[in-house]
């Protein structure tokens, strides 16, 4: 974990932004006229005349090149790119970043993995920035996943976030059945006392629960054809696809299929419900056990009741899993270029596009805007798990 609080400069004022990035890949690609234009990164200030601003470095001295909007800037030959801001540009300096490293007082404050802090002066232990608005930035690691968190002054701050603490689990979850009897579905053992909003007080006493079964795999992973990736790939674990060594497994842009059976030797009760819980994926799931289709799932908690479905000995699941385009995107940006473009836009459509034909270079995809880059971050895709059948205890409350 790392976590400051204070206030911090921001890379770019709110009129303005940052394209520094942007701009060095457009140099390295061999582009050197870059044009003022809200092509770089939309309109960071509707309705008024805007600005780019390039610093660089030209035989290691700087040099700093500024155009109005709708003009273009010439790159010298072999300049190094240090910053480049598009938008209502002010000369005046940056805010001085006054923040103080709290990360040791919030590991401190981490129970049972949660952590719950009121962003504020007394966390700090001062006043890092008097008379100025702060913030709390907090990086942090959760599940083995990289997470970043910003929050305001005096505001507070909870960890997991909402969506990973809707794929932890509860302890207990409350229902009514046609008679209005209220049922306590624990998913923990204990002794539960809840208050109703009636006034009522219903209670439960949950001596054990079963431990949740994990299903382990192999997972056989399947490909639809003409899609750059294999037609199929075997799992051991379960991994994002972007963290596969084929480039087709990498780079998948659609549906993926997996498939694995298990055995489930647990006796059925009356008074248990099974649970079939994904963990974590991205982004869609379409689940089918032992021939079932299941509900469509696209939000945390993954998770279905598979009571009357799950067998005892053998069971077969197969899960179909879709993800967002980006990924196939950047894939099809580490191959030559098979069109023209005249900064984002296409500058005319390509003959093998008019002639019906593939594309020259192997690319999969096609479009009128350059959206991605080969340098930009992949998506996490696929199904993460862990994979469990979980068991809950369904009690009437008394």
């Amino acid at each position: 974990m790392k976590a400051e609080y204070g206030a911090f400069a921001e890379e770019a004022a709110p009129d303005c932004v940052d394209v520094t990035e942007l701009v060095k890949r457009l140099v390295k690609n061999g582009q050197r006229r870059i044009p003022a234009s809200n092509d770089l990164a939309g309109d960071p200030a509707s309705m008024v005349e805007k600005e780019l601003k390039i610093d660089l470095l030209v035989e290691g001295r700087p040099q700093s090149l500024r155009v109005d909007e709708h003009k273009t800037i010439g790159i010298p030959e072999g300049a190094e790119i240090v910053r480049a801001t598009y938008g209502v540009i002010s000369d005046d300096p940056p805010p001085e970043i006054r923040a103080v490293n709290v990360t040791d007082k919030l590991s401190a404050l981490v129970k049972d993995g949660t952590l719950s802090v009121l962003a504020g002066n007394d966390l700090a232990g001062s006043d890092p920035a008097f008379n100025v608005v702060k913030e709390m930035h907090v990086e942090y690691l959760y599940k083995g996943r990289r997470k970043r968190v910003r929050v305001g002054e005096n505001q507070m701050l909870s960890l997991p976030l909402e969506n990973e603490q809707a794929m932890s689990i509860p302890a207990y979850e409350l229902s009514a059945n046609a008679r209005g009897d209220m049922t306590i579905l624990a998913w923990k053992p204990g002794a539960f006392v809840i208050s109703m909003a009636s006034g009522k007080t219903v209670r439960a006493d949950i001596a054990s629960v079963p431990a949740a079964m994990e299903i382990m795999g192999p997972w056989a992973l399947s490909f639809p054809p003409k899609r750059g990736a294999p037609e199929k790939v075997t799992l051991d674990q379960l991994i994002s696809w972007t963290d596969h060594p084929d480039a087709g497994v990498k780079y998948f842009s659609g549906t993926a299929t997996y498939r694995t059976t298990f055995v489930w030797n647990a006796k059925k009760e009356k008074s248990e419900r099974y649970i079939l819980d994904l963990g974590d994926l991205k982004n869609f799931a379409e689940t089918t056990l032992n021939g079932k289709a299941m509900s469509l799932l696209w939000k945390p908690p993954y998770r279905l009741d598979v009571t009357g479905v799950i067998r005892a000995g053998r069971n077969d699941l197969q899960i179909k899993v879709t993800n967002l385009w980006p990924n196939r995107l950047i894939g099809d940006e580490q191959l030559p270029a098979d069109c023209e473009w005249d900064g984002k836009h296409l500058k005319a459509w390509p003959q093998w596009v008019l002639d019906g034909k593939p594309s020259p270079t192997g690319r999969l995809t096609f479009t009128t805007w350059h959206h991605w880059d080969k340098e930009d971050e992949l998506l996490p895709s696929g199904l993460f798990g862990p994979v469990r059948i979980r068991t809950v205890k369904e009690v009437t409350a008394q």
